[in-house]
């Protein structure tokens, strides 16, 4: 689970939106909830290789920070994400995300076919906004950059997954996974379901 850090300051800016609606629409991982903190967080901790000229797509959740008991944040934005590899765009659940409570999260989805193989760090512009009197004021902005892309060559096979049941294990037991290849590093994220598992 990423840690979005800030510093709290009154700013007064403009920003260009460079994002669409998700159509249909993605879908938080509410499990990002687990381990959230006053300053929210992001998650996937790491995100699913891509492969060059292979179709890409990657869900993103923002749990948003809570803000000071006296300025409590009302709602954000995601304004931009920036240094994507060429091909991959992006696309949000919803322009403006108003924190609720119980907590909630907002979705990004990353899309596309990435064209050139490499490790692309991402920026990701975020705004937070405060209720003044019934209008939503931008109080912050700050820039997140804990999430990254590998983009593997043309024709690298990713490994699939492997695990045997012996029928001992119970809730929440260690089941472990393993790789026939290991032709893109020694550390991996498996989903299940399209849900990382940790």
């Amino acid at each position: 689970m990423k840690r979005l850090i800030f510093t709290f300051s009154i700013l007064v800016f403009s920003f260009s939106l460079n994002a669409q609606i998700c159509d249909p629409p993605c879908t938080p991982d509410q499990s990002c909830l687990a381990n959230y903190n006053q300053n929210g967080s992001i998650c996937p901790e790491e995100l699913a290789f891509a492969i060059a000229n292979s179709y890409y797509e990657e869900n993103v959740t923002v749990v948003p920070p809570e803000g000071s008991p006296y300025y409590p944040f009302s709602s954000m934005r995601i304004d931009a994400i920036n240094n994507l590899p060429e091909g991959i765009t992006w696309c949000k659940s919803q322009e403006m995300f108003d924190v609720t409570n119980p907590l909630t999260c907002y979705c990004v989805q990353l899309k596309g076919t990435p064209t050139t193989h490499g490790t692309y760090v991402l920026s990701l512009a975020i705004t937070l906004f405060v209720n003044n009197e019934g209008t939503q004021e931008p109080v912050t902005q700050y820039t997140d950059t804990s999430l990254e892309i590998e983009v593997l060559p043309e024709g690298v096979e990713l490994p699939v997954a492997d695990f045997t049941w012996t029928g001992n294990q119970c809730y929440r037991d260690t089941v472990f996974f393993t790789a026939a290849n290991n032709p893109a590093g020694s550390s991996y994220v498996w989903k299940v379901n399209g849900n990382v598992v940790s």
